[in-house]
C-alpha cells in the first residue's frame, strides 16, 4: 500500500481519490476492511451462542461503538489537514491516547444503547444532544430485525477499519500534500465505503 501511495502522489490526484483507490485495491486481500468486518461479525455471532436477543444487543452496541470511534479518526484527519507541519506529533499523541479514547467511547455507547433500548427515552445524560445520530437504530431494535442490525454493523465496522487504514497506512505516504486534506474528503470517503457495503449486501 505504501508503494501505491507514492505512485499516486506523483500524479497529484485529489486525496480522496487516493483513499478510494487504496480501499478498492485491497478488495482481494485479507486486509480489506469489509473482509475484516465480516470476520469480526463471525466472532460476534459465535459469542452470542445462538441467542438472537444477545446477538442483537451486541450488534447494537458495536454499531454505536465503532461509529463513535470513527469520529475520533475523522477528527484526527481534519486536524492533520489544518496542521500538517505537526502531523507526526498528532499521530503519536493519538496512538498514545487509544486506551483512554476507548474508555470514553464505551461510556458514551452505553448511554446511546440505553436510549435505543428505552425506545427514544432518556432521563438526561451527558450525551443527549447526540442521541439523534443513532435514532435510526430504534426501529430495527424494536422490530427485532437482526438482518438490519447486521447491515448496520457491517457498514460501521467496515468504515472504522477503512478510516483506520487511511490514518496509519495512507496519510504517511502523503506528507507533502497533507495541507490539502479537508472535511469534504472525509465525507466523500465515508460515502464511498458505505455505498460499497450497501452494494455488496444487495447482491447477497
Amino acid at each position: 500500500m505504501a508503494l501505491l501511495g507514492k505512485v499516486l502522489n506523483q500524479f497529484k490526484a485529489p486525496l480522496v481519490e487516493d483513499w478510494v483507490l487504496s480501499f478498492n485495491e485491497l478488495e482481494k486481500t485479507p486486509e480489506f476492511p469489509m473482509s475484516l468486518a465480516l470476520r469480526a461479525l463471525e466472532e460476534v455471532e459465535e459469542a452470542a451462542q445462538g441467542d438472537e436477543g444477545e446477538l442483537r444487543r451486541c450488534l447494537l452496541e458495536d454499531v454505536i461503538f465503532n461509529t463513535i470511534s470513527s469520529y475520533f479518526y475523522e477528527d484526527l484527519i481534519r486536524a492533520i489537514g489544518e496542521n500538517p507541519d505537526v502531523a507526526n506529533e498528532l499521530l503519536e499523541n493519538f496512538s498514545e491516547r487509544t486506551e483512554k479514547m476507548d474508555e470514553e467511547v464505551a461510556l458514551e455507547t452505553a448511554t446511546h444503547s440505553a436510549f435505543i433500548e428505552n425506545e427514544n427515552h432518556c432521563d438526561g445524560c451527558d450525551y443527549c444532544d447526540r442521541h439523534k445520530e443513532f435514532a435510526h437504530l430504534i426501529a430495527p431494535w424494536v422490530r427485532e430485525d437482526t438482518d438490519n442490525l447486521i447491515s448496520e454493523y457491517l457498514k460501521a465496522k467496515t468504515l472504522h477499519f477503512a478510516i483506520e487504514q487511511i490514518v496509519f497506512d495512507v496519510l504517511p505516504t502523503q506528507v507533502e500534500r497533507l495541507e490539502a486534506v479537508s472535511a469534504k474528503d472525509v465525507e466523500l470517503f465515508k460515502h464511498h465505503v458505505r455505498s460499497f457495503v450497501d452494494r455488496k449486501l444487495s447482491t447477497v
